[in-house]
């Protein structure tokens, strides 16, 4: 379980808070006067007794649709529809611990201070429940009386109005529950207006707390089974106010855990739970499926229950939780009213996310963390290995934070986020987003504990008025790993081996004849990548959420300069960019070769001459606001893949070809390269996206993997390595405004 810092806590619901309860209230005399109060006159003594009315049922408005259970769904609501419209409370509930009486003149002065009364001076019937109580009290007729049983105002005993008094907070530090109304008690309200002749007053009460009341049930597919480890409450306010409204105040914030119970999980009767009121207000459309946090009100309260769940008895079993909103109904109703039951009593069907937002892996992971030889904690592409989980990153940070000279990035302040693209289908990768705090909060679709669906999407946050402010690449995928590559090249700073990722950056697997080996293509320098062909041959998109439509744009009508180009890629990390002329071929607005931005992917090259083995770039470059490799890789330099061929150089002939098969590649549409005297990797000949007009072409024909420099100082190509049936070119060069696959070098 990885930290949520500002969201909710998914662990340790051990640490509760502690009640509103007499050892809040001060005791204080009678017949003083609190500054300012209004001056005490005749004294006279009441007896007051306070009923305690039936709760109102949550539930009416339930409709006959939003009851019926779906087949595909991973909980049932289980909302219980109400029979009648109030429920009785229990003599337990009804338990009076002590009292706190404030009287308000009729020009809303305070009269004296507020009476503390303790349990010994009230009298309770054992028949009813209800209590009284002998109180002296201003003789004051139509003054205002205000009770409160369990609790008091926090700023009673202060120099206070009736208004004042009014829009006060009781503040709840510990969770109540069924087991302690015996000692807490539940805090209730309760007024009454003075009348000269009355001997006796009568009250009223009111609890001003809901109550939640669940039992959990099981209906799941054959073999599988769901252990329950907890029942709890998150994002109870912290207060409860005096006078009810129509939104909670975030005065005091919320629990994280306001309740939460893991013992005697095996009881038959319900897991109760007493709550101030939580008015987060309705979302319409919603469906008992979706009424879930991905689309709930910020703080909405929710009862979650964690448990295992195993799709057989020789599963291992997934740590899951199942979060469901009390309210008005089943659907897209958020309020939780105070004196107000609400009986939820669900039943555990699954943990299918695709269909039900209700269920997420019991850990959510936090991707900004640092991987092994790596100094960021961000990135421009996050791999998400499990499906039905909830991923999150913070979204204010720009790639890897650093700009081209080394200086911290500015961050920027979304608004919004959406998924731009993804693979194969809408939800097919990406089932839920949300911003929330800064960060990317995402749901990978599929079942909770099942195989994670290999796809690539596009997340992008905006500002207010709908401009992308950044976007990245989530890589849906399993375990990638990494394989050691040797080094034909020496020189300074030029290791023996580099450990490279096994497979191309957004792909699926690195088999022969598999188009889903291709990966993603990238145009030199920019961040955000393009899906590649749809087969081992062609010219049609491998299938996306943006079909055969990905927008088109000519690099003069970028912008001014390069630096303009870089920022519309930014805001238009879909749209490929063409070619500005034919004397730079990129893509970025640089007419002449001095225009160029060589530091982009961050290696610049320095070399001049003939580009070889031993007069090479032997800068390793260092990771940019604009590399496209997840956090621990980067772009790989110029020498990754000198031992392709025999001499470490260009070659078109075919002896000189480090490879295990010589005759493999019009089957296998690309190479299976000897990657050390022993071990082999495959390279897809994956095609390209065409400078001139996006097309894509040359697909299972011919190999094409950028590196991060410049090919030599002052030319216009970039490094990379190149190859097709005829030859294999490790230090070739690379029209920028081409776009390649990339495959990640494990940063060193």
């Amino acid at each position: 379980m990885k930290n949520l810092s500002k969201l909710i806590l998914f662990v340790c619901f051990g640490i509760l808070f502690a009640a509103c309860n007499n050892d809040n209230l001060d005791t204080t005399d009678p017949n003083g006067n609190g500054e300012g109060s209004v001056s005490n006159g005749p004294k006279v003594t009441k007896t007051f007794s306070f009923s305690i009315p039936e709760m109102a049922s949550a539930g009416l408005d339930i409709s006959r649709a939003e009851l019926e259970e779906d087949a595909d769904e991973a909980i049932s609501f289980g909302m219980q529809p109400a029979t009648r419209a109030t429920v009785a409370a229990t003599t337990a509930e009804k338990t009076i611990k002590n009292l706190y009486i404030m009287q308000f003149d009729a020009a809303g002065k305070i009269l004296g201070k507020g009476q503390s009364i303790p349990a010994s001076d009230i009298k309770v019937d054992n028949t009813t429940g209800n209590a009284s109580v002998d109180i002296t009290i201003d003789e004051a007729t139509g003054s205002k009386l205000y009770v409160f049983a369990n609790c008091q105002p926090l700023n009673a005993n202060t120099d206070t109005t009736e208004a004042k008094m009014k829009a006060d907070s009781i503040q709840i530090t510990t969770a109540i529950t069924a087991d302690d109304l015996a000692t807490k008690g539940l805090p209730m309200m309760g007024t009454a207006t003075l009348a000269s002749s009355a001997s006796s007053i009568n009250v009223p009460m009111s609890f001003l707390v809901a109550k939640i009341s669940t039992k959990v049930s099981t209906s799941l597919p054959s073999g599988a089974s769901f252990t329950l480890t907890g029942v709890g409450i998150v994002d109870a306010p912290k207060h409860i106010y005096i006078t009810s409204s129509a939104t909670t105040s975030t005065k005091g914030g919320y629990h994280s855990s306001y309740a939460y119970t893991t013992t005697n999980l095996t009881r038959t009767d319900p897991f109760v739970f007493y709550v101030p009121e939580n008015k987060a207000g309705t979302v319409a459309g919603l469906t008992s499926k979706t009424k879930s946090w991905w689309d709930a009100p910020e703080h909405a309260m929710r009862l979650r229950i964690n448990g295992t769940y195993k799709k057989n008895a020789s599963d291992a079993g997934v740590a899951v939780y199942y979060e469901l909103y009390p309210g008005a109904n089943s659907a897209t109703d958020f309020n939780v009213a105070r004196n107000t039951v609400y009986t939820i009593n669900p039943t555990v069907k699954g943990t299918n996310v695709s269909s039900d937002l209700r269920v997420w892996a019991n850990a959510l992971v936090n991707l900004n963390v640092k991987a092994s030889g790596s100094t960021d904690t961000s990135a421009n592409s996050y791999i998400a290995q499990d499906a039905g989980t909830a991923y999150h990153f913070d979204a204010t940070i720009k790639g890897n934070g650093k700009n081209m000279d080394g200086s911290v990035a500015a961050k920027h302040t979304p608004v919004s986020v959406e998924v731009l693209w993804e693979t194969t289908s809408s939800q097919f990768v990406i089932r839920k987003t949300k911003l929330f705090g800064g960060h990317v909060y995402f749901l990978t679709a599929g079942s909770v504990g099942g195989d994670i669906r290999q796809g690539n999407a596009l997340i992008a946050v905006k500002d207010s008025a709908g401009n992308i402010l950044w976007s990245w690449h989530i890589w849906s995928t399993d375990a990638i790993g990494v394989e050691p590559y040797t080094i034909r090249a020496t020189g300074t700073g030029i290791p023996s081996t580099l450990n490279m990722m096994k497979r191309n950056l957004g792909a699926a697997n690195n088999n022969t004849a598999d188009h889903n080996a291709f990966g993603l293509l990238y145009q030199w320098g920019r961040k955000d990548p393009f899906v590649g062909a749809n087969g081992v041959s062609g010219s049609t998109y491998a299938e996306s959420t943006m079909g055969q439509n990905w927008p088109v744009k000519a690099s003069a009508d970028t912008g001014a300069d390069a630096n303009a180009s870089v920022a519309f890629a930014i805001k238009n990390p879909t749209t490929f960019i063409t070619q500005i002329n034919t004397t730079t071929y990129d893509w970025v607005n640089a007419p002449t070769v001095d225009k160029q931005l060589n530091k982009l992917w961050g290696n610049a090259s320095t070399v001049t001459g003939s580009i070889t083995v031993s007069n090479l770039n032997k800068e390793k470059g260092t990771k940019t606001l604009y590399d496209p490799c997840p956090i621990g890789y980067k772009v790989p330099p110029q020498y990754t893949w000198t031992y392709f061929t025999t001499t470490g150089n260009n070659s078109s002939n075919i002896d000189e070809f480090n490879v295990t098969n010589k005759t493999s590649f019009a089957t296998d549409h690309g190479w299976r390269f000897n990657r050390t005297p022993s071990n082999s990797t495959f390279y897809p000949a994956a095609g390209y996206r065409h400078r001139d007009g996006g097309a894509l072409t040359n697909v299972g024909t011919n190999g094409d993997y950028y590196g991060s420099s410049s090919f030599a100082s002052g030319n216009i190509y970039a490094g990379f390595l190149n190859f097709n049936a005829g030859y294999v070119n490790p230090l070739h060069s690379a029209i920028r405004g081409d776009a390649f696959p990339v495959r990640c070098v494990q940063e060193f």
